[in-house]
Formats: C-alpha cells, structure tokens, sequence
C-alpha cells in the first residue's frame, strides 16, 4: 500500500517527467527544422519505425522534394529525423508486443502524422503540430 508521502513523490515526479518530455520534444523539432532550413528543396519526410520486446527503431527515412523526387540520405538529418520522431511517439510504443507505423512529416507546414498501429486490437494515428 503506498503512503500520502510516497504518492506526492510520484506524483513530483511525474510532473517533472512530463515537462522533461515536452522540453526535449520541443528541442528535437527545433533541431530538425534548423538542419531542414539548409535543405529548401526537402518538402517532405516518411519514416517508418517499429518496435517491441522493449526495443524500437526507425527502420527507414525517405526525403522528397515537391515533385515527389527522393534525396539521398543525410546521415545528420537523418538522426535528426529519428530525435524527432523518438520524441514524439507515444510512451510504451516499443515495450512487449509494442507497435509499428509510418509518419509523414510535412516540411512546410512543420507537422508530423503519424498511421500508428499497436500490436493489440488498437489504433492510435495522430498528428503533430
């Protein structure tokens, strides 16, 4: 049984987790659209993740230009592009059965949509501004 104490701490904790989380949320964007703002011919990004059994990973990135026309890889944008989605995605994303999906990240308009799937009978798409 955990005490009055005990869950002030946690909840503390928590609090101070959260804000943590957010901060390097904001860092990591930050981070990739200054890299973005040397690349102007770079209008788009998918990224394909997946994880379970406590581990994940972003498994591919693509860039595009507005023709639809692929860049090679930049290995400096490209770990970019992994802080950010790391950042974003949802807690417990690559614990037990974990989950996998896409995100599109629309250079321009500066926002991230995520297809995400668990390994469960649910889904959780979203998108990020």
């Amino acid at each position: 049984m955990t005490t009055k104490d005990e869950k002030a701490q946690f909840d503390v904790f928590l609090a101070e987790w959260e804000v943590e989380r957010r901060d390097r949320k904001t860092k990591a964007k930050e981070d990739l659209f200054v890299l973005l703002d040397e690349h102007p011919n770079i209008t788009a990004i998918d990224v394909v993740f997946d994880g379970c059994g406590d581990s994940g990973q972003v498994e591919d990135i693509q860039f595009f230009d507005e023709n639809g026309d692929t860049f090679a890889k930049n290995s400096d944008l490209s770990d970019a592009v992994a802080d950010y989605v790391y950042s974003i995605l949802p807690g417990g994303w690559e614990i037990n059965d974990g989950s996998f999906g896409t995100i599109h990240i629309n250079v321009k308009a500066r926002t991230a949509e995520c297809n995400f799937n668990w390994r469960t009978s649910e889904d959780a798409s979203f998108t990020e501004e």
